[in-house]
Parts: structure tokens; sequence; C-alpha cells
């Protein structure tokens, strides 16, 4: 039975973490969505791509091919550095929390669920899952205190993202 929930987890919770910040999107009033996807389109990329960089810089075999041990779960033998589940969770809680901090905290939640689950279930490291966590939030925090502030400036912003839509 545990089996079936770290398999549950390490392969299908991420969807659930996308499904509920994708109601609370379609739930906001319009301005507010325009906010959410302004953050979420700079949010993202930049942490997918800070994630490759730090996957090319720092290698770490899978679990499962350093021990021989087979996962719970198949997957390629790659670099487990980064974790993509663990890395896209955490963005979409970081997302989240800058609008609503207590359905962020739930999300994180889930978000420490499935990388857990991605250890238990032997395709990746402790290591793999708080590098994700660190670079999510590394990223969230440039953006929220350099990028955000610099956009918000900006005429298009002015024009097409007032804050009283």
């Amino acid at each position: 039975m545990s089996n079936m929930l770290f398999i549950f987890g390490a392969k299908y919770l991420y969807l659930v973490i996308i499904a509920v910040a994708g109601s609370y999107f379609l739930m906001q009033a319009r301005g507010a969505q325009k906010q959410i996807a302004l953050l979420g389109a700079i949010l993202l990329p930049l942490t997918y791509l800070a994630a490759k960089i730090a996957g090319m810089i720092y290698y770490n075999p899978r679990p499962f091919v350093q021990t021989g041990i087979a996962s719970l779960i198949p997957h390629v033998a790659d670099n487990g550095f980064p974790s993509d589940h663990t890395l896209i969770c955490a963005a979409i809680t970081l997302l989240i929390y800058a609008f609503h901090k207590k359905l962020a905290i739930g999300l994180g939640v889930l978000t420490i669920l499935v990388g857990l689950s991605r250890v238990a279930a032997g395709v990746h490291h402790l290591v793999d899952v708080l590098g994700s966590l660190l670079i999510a939030l590394a990223v969230f925090i440039v953006i929220k205190q350099w990028v955000m502030p610099l956009v918000t400036k900006s005429k298009l912003y002015k024009k097409y993202l007032p804050q009283n839509r």
C-alpha cells in the first residue's frame, strides 16, 4: 500500500498542484488573472532556465543507477539534479504565494510530498529535491525584489495591467 502512495506522489501528485493553482487562477477577477499570468510568465521560464544551468554544473546520478536497486517507477538514467517535478511544484506554489498565502501553504505541503515521494520511489536523492526547492525560491526572490519593481514601472505595465482593474 505504501508503495502505491509513493508511486502516486511521485508520478501524479504534481497534477493536483497544477489543477488547484489553475482553479485558483480561473476564479480570480480579470485584473488579478493578468497579475498572476505576468508573474508566472516571468517566474516559470526563469526557474526552468536556472534549473537547467544548475543541472549542467552539478551531476547527480539517480539512486537506482548508484545502488542497482530498481526504482518504483520507470525512469531514464540521466542526471537527477534537480528534480523537475519538485521544481515545477515549488515554482507554482511560490507563484500562488504571491497572491494567496494560505492556499500556498497547502500547496507547499503537497510540493514537499511530491519531492519526498520522488525520493521514496528511488528516482531522486534528497539533494535533488532540496536543490529544486532552493532554485525556485532563489528565482522567486530575485524576481519579486528586482524584476517586478522594474516591470511595474514600465509603460506597457501601466497601460495593460493597471492595479485597479
